[in-house]
């Protein structure tokens, strides 16, 4: 009897492993995230920080234009506005400024590509053309100054790259809406400078 369970048990062991050592299906698999969050470029599942991404597939898909859609997306976040969506005002993890004149600065921090936009009333513009959003939970005063309290938003736009792409595409709406939005870039000199124009 002892001999008769030992096998059982040694069959599904030899099952489980079996199983185990077959390669994983790449349709199901997760592509590699690149953040800076700790200011320096590193896969995001090796980031010791709590952090949320959205990718530019993800900010095209959410039809992303304003800082304020941010809180649709990411968990713990919310956006309040004094003067509507033109000056949001961040809360993340419960941390948000209870003086909202404009002389203010956030406890959550927002950067456009690693530049500080102190005042909130600086994000009254369109944003498009983005690379990725990290969202880093705080408190992150050790890594990205005193005002970070309640974490940071980093806005990452699409860098220049040296090979020849655009795109354009436009849309219509309800109520005479009306919308375009492109860019383009390419090599100034091969190999050495190149520049990218996007417009919406």
């Amino acid at each position: 009897m002892m001999a008769r369970i030992w096998a059982a048990g040694f069959a599904v062991m030899a099952s489980v492993t079996a199983f185990a050592d077959t390669p994983a299906n790449d349709e199901y698999s997760l592509g590699e995230i690149v953040v800076t969050a700790q200011k320096r470029s590193e896969s995001l599942q090796r980031v010791p920080i709590s952090i949320a991404v959205l990718t530019a597939d993800q900010l095209i898909q959410s039809k992303f234009d304003s800082p304020s859609d941010l809180a649709a997306q990411i968990p713990n976040l919310q956006v309040n506005g004094i003067n509507g969506e033109g000056t949001p005002i961040f809360s993340l993890r419960g941390v948000s400024m209870f003086d909202y004149s404009a002389n203010q600065s956030s406890p959550v921090a927002s950067y456009i590509d690693e530049v500080y936009k102190g005042n909130f009333v600086l994000f009254g513009v369109e944003m498009f053309d983005l690379e990725r959003v990290e969202v880093l939970r705080g408190p992150q005063g050790t890594l990205y100054g005193k005002n970070t309290p309640g974490g940071a938003i980093n806005f990452i736009t699409r860098k220049p790259r040296f090979d020849t792409e655009g795109f354009i595409k436009a849309g219509i709406g309800n109520y005479d809406r009306r919308e375009v939005e492109g860019a383009l870039q390419g090599a100034l000199i091969p190999d050495r400078v190149a520049a990218r124009f996007a417009f919406t």
